[in-house]
């Protein structure tokens, strides 16, 4: 069989931040709707704005404090004071939402321009659980990492570079529930409240004001490969607004950029690098962090590899999928095992088995209900494999494996670690049949498993006063030794500062005589 050449795939992992400060607004519009019980709104004066006018349904009034449009569809619209054309950069409307229908219908608050709805908020048609956003040029949706519940949100509108971005309550120093990219410099100058398709909407307040600028923020910050061998260096890419002190550490040299990109060097293991944004006028920061991995890389060459995942993207998620597992060797050439099992799995539709992540074909996919272990064997010839590539299935994002770890087997019976990716998640994509990056086997750098804290063994010596207690834990951890006469005043300290040693550690500490005694290890 003519070997196959890997593909060349980039890989890029952003992450948003957003802390914001007070800053001076321009109200446009406003209504807090406090009118006495069964004021009719059309005709009514905002306290900020024109009179409300209704295009369909039965007269709305007010009730409480709020208008409600459930009992049938509604339009109702009013004019802003003046017109959003950008000379403030950013937009920003503040709803309470006090009721919205968990139905497939619609019902929310838009932004207009004359006649020509642009940017949409509320519950939208057929999302029926989370509130969310749609908006120029192809109404574009995004949903909240939020349930659909009354209360307050935040849209806020770049007019410079179209960024929108949904928040839960009033307080932008919180980061945003969802966000995305519309069309630059729109302008608005009427808002409308419309429900329909069995969707309803109840309203307590509107504002619509512009700031002078938004909060500093960090758009982008991403890097071409997230692990790495040891001399590669990854490209990191950033980007942010509205700050004009822009750091990366540790010492990733920006110039106070707003945007750039650069090689970085790293060392072997895990470096961490966090970006701040800052306003000087303000003193606000936002930040995010990104985390690379260096690794001196080498062959793999296991008759068998064992694949354990240990986290999905969703966390309660109870299955695990995959597409495609693919191996290649130093050359690039793809290394196909032999065979492939799923001890312990449970595989829900029997098309869904591990053969499917060997089948070259990204549509089929495996599936399993116990996120058990998926075993390779690459026959009697050792492979030489130094790196590997997962894809995703065609659905389920929350499924995808993020976190796992790898071990390798000459008989199928003594394992050794060869992988493990479990301090941070991987950047699995989330577009559908998609690859990850090649990921370099880390050879003798693999970082070990966490060592679970666990009490081996024990020994007193009365005659001597002394204990002595073995214990499994891990290096760079710190424990201590204390002693109970009833099992519950723990305060008597034995030994503190005790050094966590590789594989066990032992410790023999003196005790004062009593006829009954207890010990326990504690980590500090």
């Amino acid at each position: 069989m003519k070997p196959i050449l890997r593909p060349s795939r980039l890989l890029a992992v952003s992450c948003l931040l957003v802390v914001s400060s007070p800053l001076r607004a321009e109200v446009l519009f406003s209504d807090d709707l406090d009118d006495p019980n069964g004021t009719e709104l059309p005709g009514k004066l905002p306290d900020v704005g024109l009179a409300w006018s209704q295009n369909d349904g039965s007269v709305l009034t007010v009730q409480d404090g709020a208008i409600d449009t459930r009992g049938a569809a509604r339009l109702i619209f009013a004019d802003f004071a003046d017109t959003f054309d950008g000379a403030e950069r950013v937009l920003k409307l503040t709803v309470d939402f006090t009721f919205l229908s968990d139905n497939d219908g619609y019902a929310g608050v838009s932004l207009y321009d004359g006649d020509q709805e642009l940017i949409f908020l509320g519950e939208l048609a057929g999302q029926h659980d989370s509130i969310g956003m749609e908006g120029a040029p192809v109404l574009e949706r995004a949903v909240a990492s939020m349930p659909l519940t009354p209360g307050i949100v935040t849209l806020t509108y770049d007019y410079d570079t179209g960024r929108t971005r949904l928040y839960a309550g009033d307080d932008l120093t919180e980061p945003p529930v969802a966000a995305a990219q519309y069309t630059a410099g729109l302008e608005f100058d009427r808002i409308r409240i419309a429900n329909g398709n069995n969707g309803d909407v109840a309203v307590g307040s509107l504002v619509v004001e512009t700031l002078p600028k938004g909060p500093p923020s960090v758009e982008l910050f991403t890097a071409d490969r997230i692990i790495s061998r040891q001399g590669e260096e990854p490209v990191i890419d950033w980007e942010t607004s509205f700050a004009d002190e822009i750091t990366i550490t540790p010492g990733v040299e920006t110039g106070n950029a707003s945007f750039g990109s650069t090689p970085v060097a790293l060392a072997v293991g895990d470096t961490e690098l966090t970006i701040t944004a800052g306003d000087s006028e303000s003193g606000v920061t936002a930040t995010s962090t990104l985390v690379l991995r260096s690794v001196v890389g080498g062959e793999m060459n296991f008759r068998y590899v064992r694949f354990t995942p240990v986290t999905t993207r969703d966390a309660a998620a109870d299955f695990v999928q995959l597409s495609e597992f693919e191996f290649y060797d130093e050359l690039g050439f793809l290394v196909v095992p032999v065979a492939v099992t799923n001890p312990g799995g449970v595989n829900p539709v029997p098309e869904e088995g591990p053969e499917s992540l060997l089948d070259g074909d990204p549509t089929t996919k495996w599936v399993d209900d116990a996120k058990a272990p998926v075993v390779f064997d690459f026959g009697s010839v050792a492979p030489g494999v130094t790196e590997y590539a997962m894809g995703t299935a065609g659905n389920l994002p929350g499924w995808d494996p993020v976190r796992y770890y790898m071990e390798g087997s000459a008989d199928g019976e003594s394992w050794t670690l060869i992988e493990n990716m479990t301090a941070f998640d991987l950047p699995v994509p989330t577009n559908r049949q998609s690859y990850t990056d090649f990921i370099p086997f880390p050879g003798e750098s693999v970082i070990p498993l966490p060592v679970a804290f666990e009490l081996v063994d024990w020994s007193v010596d009365r005659l001597l006063e002394e204990v002595t207690l073995s214990w499994q834990g891990g290096v760079g951890q710190s424990y201590r030794i204390t002693a109970s006469e009833d099992l519950l005043d723990w305060s008597e300290v034995l030994e503190s500062g005790i050094p966590g040693e590789v594989g066990l550690t032992t410790k023999t500490v003196p005790f004062e005589g009593s006829e009954q005694r207890f010990f326990r290890v504690e980590e500090e």
